[in-house]
C-alpha cells in the first residue's frame, strides 16, 4: 500500500494548488534580487534587434535563464533547485526524482495592456494537446500529476489568479462563455477565482492546466520566478512538451548545478528510447513488447489509455513530418505538429531518423484504428476535452494485432 500523502499533497490533488511560504530564504533574498536585475538587463541587452526573440513583447514578458544566463547571473537557477523545492514536488508527483523543465523571470509589462486578464489553461484545449482534457485529468486524479508550475516572488506579486477544482473537470458554462466571448467578456476575475498573494520568497505551485490567468498590470514592479518541474519515475507519463533546454545548457553552469541537468538529461534520453521502443512494438506488431515499455513510461495501472494517447500524438508527428520532411516546416509549424520545442527539433529528429518510409506507414496503420476513435470533434477533429468511450489499451491492441494477422494470415497446416 502506497503511504499517505502528505497533507500539502493532498490539498493540492484536490484544490490544484498550494501557497508555500518562504520558499527562498530572507536571508537570501538581496542577493538574488541583484542578480535578477543584472540578469534583465543582460537579457534585454542580448535580444536587441533579434526579430526571433519575442519575449520581451510578450503581454507578460519573461526571458528563459536558459537562454540568456550567463557565467555570473547563472546561479538564479540554484535557489529553484533548493532541497525545499525539489522534495516538495517529488511529494506532489509521487515521483523518487524531478527535472526542471523551463524557467523564467516574469516582469511587468513596458506599457500598459488593453486588458489585465487572459484566462486559459496551459496546454489543453486545441487540437496539437498532448490529450484530451478530461483523460488527462482522470489520469491525474487515478495516480498523480507528472508537471507542476511554480510562480516563485521575489518582489510582492499578486498577479496569479487560479479557479480552485478546476484542474478536476472540464469548463463551467460561465467559464466557457468567458472564453468563447474574448475581448467583448469584462476585464475581470472568472467566478470562484481566487488571487494567489505572495510576499517575497513566497511560491505558489499550481497544476497549469486548470483555470488561471496571470493579471498584467504595467503600474505595479512585478520580479517573480515561473518554473515548470516534471516527474521522473513517477506513475504518470508526464504530458507536454520535453523541456526548454538543450544539453549545452550545462557548458554555461556552476557545477553544482550542472549535475542536476545532466542528471536531466540521462533520464530524457532514457524515456525517449522507451517511448521509441513502444513505437516499434507496434510497428513490428509485438503485444507482448508493447506493453512491458507502456507498464515502464506509465507504471499507475490505472489511466494508462492517456499514455496511449501521447504516444499517438508522437507518432502523429512523425507520419505528418514523413509527408512534409522533417526539414520542412517553418519553428512555429513544427511546434504546433509536435510535443516538442522548436529549438529541439532534433529530439523528434532522432525518432523520425530510426524509422524506414515503411515502418512510418506501418505505424500509421497501427494507430489508425484509435485516430479515428480521437476524431470526434467537428469536420473529424481531434475531440479537445473527452477520450473515446469505452475504449481501453487492449482494444487498441487487438486493432494492431488483428489487422497484422489479417495481412499476414498463417500458413495452412
Amino acid at each position: 500500500m502506497a503511504p499517505p500523502l502528505p497533507a500539502y499533497a493532498a490539498r493540492f490533488h484536490r484544490d490544484g494548488y498550494i501557497v508555500v511560504r518562504d520558499v527562498i530564504p530572507a536571508a537570501d533574498l538581496d542577493g538574488i534580487c541583484q542578480l535578477a536585475e543584472r540578469f534583465l538587463a543582460s537579457a534585454e541587452e542580448q535580444s536587441k534587434g533579434d526579430p526571433n526573440v519575442g519575449w520581451d513583447r510578450h503581454r507578460v514578458p519573461h526571458p528563459g535563464l536558459d537562454q540568456f544566463a550567463d557565467a555570473e547571473t547563472a546561479a538564479l537557477f540554484r535557489p529553484l533547485l533548493s532541497d525545499t523545492l525539489l522534495q516538495t514536488n517529488r511529494a506532489l508527483m509521487m515521483a523518487p526524482e524531478v527535472g526542471m523543465n523551463a524557467a523564467a523571470l516574469f516582469k511587468q509589462p513596458a506599457l500598459p495592456l488593453g486588458r489585465i486578464f487572459q484566462w486559459h489553461r496551459d496546454g489543453v484545449l486545441r487540437p496539437t494537446a498532448p490529450l484530451p482534457l478530461l483523460g488527462l485529468q482522470h489520469d491525474h486524479q487515478s495516480n498523480a500529476t507528472g508537471a507542476v508550475s511554480w510562480n516563485i516572488a521575489l518582489e510582492e506579486d499578486a498577479s496569479l489568479w487560479l479557479v480552485p477544482g478546476s484542474n478536476r473537470r472540464a469548463n463551467t458554462d460561465a467559464e466557457q462563455q468567458a472564453l468563447d466571448a474574448g475581448l467583448e467578456w469584462p476585464d475581470e476575475p472568472m467566478p470562484d477565482a481566487v488571487k494567489c498573494e505572495l510576499g517575497p520568497g513566497d511560491g505558489v505551485a499550481f497544476d497549469a492546466t486548470m483555470m488561471h490567468s496571470g493579471s498584467a498590470d504595467a503600474d505595479k514592479p512585478r520580479r517573480t520566478f515561473n518554473v515548470s518541474y516534471r516527474a521522473f519515475g513517477g506513475p504518470v507519463l508526464p504530458y507536454g512538451r520535453v523541456a526548454t533546454w538543450k544539453p549545452d545548457l550545462v557548458e554555461r553552469l556552476p557545477a553544482d548545478i550542472a549535475l542536476h541537468f545532466t542528471r536531466s538529461t540521462e533520464q530524457l534520453a532514457v524515456e525517449w528510447a522507451t517511448i521509441a521502443n513502444a513505437l516499434k512494438a507496434i510497428i513490428a506488431a509485438d503485444a507482448s513488447a508493447f506493453i512491458g515499455q507502456l507498464q515502464l513510461l506509465h507504471p499507475g495501472t490505472e489511466g494508462r489509455m492517456a499514455c496511449v494517447v501521447q504516444l499517438h500524438r508522437h507518432a502523429h508527428a512523425l507520419w505528418t513530418l514523413s509527408r512534409v520532411g522533417p526539414d520542412g516546416p517553418s519553428d512555429q509549424e513544427y511546434q504546433g505538429v509536435t510535443l516538442d520545442h522548436a529549438h529541439n527539433r532534433w529530439r523528434t529528429r532522432q525518432l523520425f531518423d530510426q524509422l524506414t518510409a515503411t515502418e512510418l506507414e506501418q505505424l500509421e496503420l497501427g494507430f489508425a484504428h484509435l485516430d479515428a476513435a480521437l476524431r470526434t470533434g467537428p469536420d473529424a477533429a481531434y475531440d479537445e476535452l473527452a477520450m473515446p468511450a469505452y475504449y481501453e489499451v487492449e482494444d487498441f491492441v487487438d486493432s494492431w494485432t488483428a489487422a497484422a494477422r489479417a495481412a499476414d494470415p498463417e500458413p495452412p497446416r
